[in-house]
């Protein structure tokens, strides 16, 4: 993402993150439909389409769970990505056959663990080591 973009995201993302305190709710388990919650006080607030538009990106560049669908973007520049060429979504679907074997199951589990360590933090991998 470019720095403008990120600079934008981050209002409505911290915005994000107080309506969920308020809510009770966490960064990351709140549903699709307190997301469109949050979009309509917004909209309540007095905010025009290019605000809440930009606001519906910046939640959706965070992570989205819909569905039994996991999908992650790669809005960092890579090195090793051709100017101009664009990382394609990864879109992980839920194995309800096997849990043991589920994607999506196991970075629920994931979340709920790792929510306390996370505070403001919205990667979805975090470590305790510096790199």
């Amino acid at each position: 993402m470019r720095f403008g973009t990120i600079k934008q995201h981050q209002t409505y993302l911290k915005r994000w993150e107080k309506y969920c305190q308020s809510n009770g709710l966490g960064k990351v388990e709140a549903t699709v439909a307190n997301g469109i919650d949050f979009l309509a006080t917004l909209f309540s607030a007095g905010l025009g389409y290019s605000a809440i538009n930009t606001a519906r990106s910046a939640l959706s560049s965070v992570m989205c769970c819909v569905r039994l669908l996991v999908v992650f973007t790669v809005g960092d520049k890579w090195k090793t990505i051709r100017l101009g060429k664009h990382l394609q979504l990864i879109e992980l679907i839920a194995y309800n056959e096997d849990k043991t074997l589920c994607v999506e199951s196991h970075l629920q589990t994931y979340l709920t663990h790792t929510q306390p360590l996370r505070g403001q933090h919205f990667k979805l991998l975090i470590s305790y080591a510096k790199p």
